[in-house]
């Protein structure tokens, strides 16, 4: 059996007081280590708060808490006040959605982006501990960042090669946390048309919010494993020598936001829906992804590419990580 601890002496903010905290650098590093979002940090205000912090330290711990915040509901300030739209008008940005992603993706350039992946860990349990018991110190920590070039070609994508930028100390008899995120530019967008056409009902309505580039219509979403599902790999399962990868594709759920004139989607939310009673051998108790996207010039045309994702990961071992992908 595998067990998620609460993280003791854990302050639970709200985006207007992380914005206070950090305005006032008053005994930053330590609060900032010690804070659990109660909603979610926009790449905007993160960006933002990122320009007022000259710490390397203090840097790393907010963009961490950034990152476990990306499936929770935004701040009541970025929700538009605005009713839902009729019914129709809901099913006609849905079809301009899958037009987008049948007929705008399949068209993208063959291009490449430089990908820069910071990943964040809690510290490696200690002699006296074990994967079963709370951790002494449960806070998030820079453990390692790469970065790579990733090629688009004719639909698919290939990282071309990859060049460590920080290093972890290797620790004797610890295993290995090891967490990849494939498809960003486009085949984790067509898991979401291939749920929606699959199973239209489980795509609901629910809310306007405001993006960077205009309003946004959210609709939340429930698709059941296939296998356009996305597969969650982990290395490694404790029993035998610490070798045996995880590998799965469970029942999703999640949002996305798009642009409601062209159906064009600017972020995506996949929650994994992992059973522990169904599935006794899943190391993880939280698996998120979020993908941001946004315009790009490319060959004197504008596209919507990836601009930033996340993935936030709770186990036995794994914390969470953060990408960001430059076209």
């Amino acid at each position: 059996m595998y067990f998620d601890n609460p993280r003791p002496g854990i302050g639970k903010d709200t985006v207007a007081q992380l914005e206070e905290l950090v305005h006032s650098q008053n005994d930053l590093l330590r609060k900032l280590e010690n804070l659990e979002l109660t909603e979610r940090l926009s790449t905007l205000r993160l960006d933002a708060l990122l320009s007022v912090i000259h710490g390397e330290r203090e840097r790393q711990a907010l963009t961490a808490d950034a990152d476990l915040s990306i499936a929770l509901a935004p701040p009541a300030d970025e929700i538009v006040n605005r009713l839902p739209p009729p019914v129709e008008e809901q099913q006609a940005i849905l079809r301009r959605t899958f037009d987008y992603l049948q007929n705008a993706i399949p068209k993208l350039p063959d291009f490449y982006a430089f990908r820069d992946t910071v990943r964040f860990e809690e510290p490696p349990e200690r002699d006296n501990e074990t994967w079963k018991m709370p951790h002494q110190d449960q806070t998030l920590h820079f453990a390692t960042s790469e970065h790579a070039t990733v090629l688009y070609r004719n639909g698919h994508e290939a990282v071309e090669k990859k060049k460590k930028l920080g290093k972890r100390p290797v620790v004797r008899g610890v295993r290995a946390r090891d967490l990849e995120i494939q498809g960003t530019f486009g085949p984790i967008l067509a898991y979401v048309l291939t749920a929606g056409a699959t199973n239209p009902s489980a795509l609901i309505w629910k809310r306007w919010e405001r993006g960077k580039y205009g309003d946004l219509a959210v609709f939340s979403y429930k698709a059941a494993s296939t296998n356009f599902a996305p597969e969650i790999t982990y290395c490694c399962l404790p029993e035998g020598d610490g070798t045996t990868f995880y590998r799965n594709k469970a029942d999703t759920y999640g949002e996305f936001a798009v642009n409601p004139d062209t159906g064009a989607i600017m972020r995506i939310v996949i929650n994994a829906d992992l059973d522990e009673e169904r599935d006794p051998d899943v190391p993880l108790i939280r698996s998120q992804v979020m993908v941001e996207y946004g315009p790009e010039e490319l060959g004197g045309k504008t596209y919507i590419c990836p601009r930033r994702s996340a993935k936030s990961t709770s186990g036995a071992w794994f914390s969470t990580c953060t990408a960001i992908s430059k076209p």
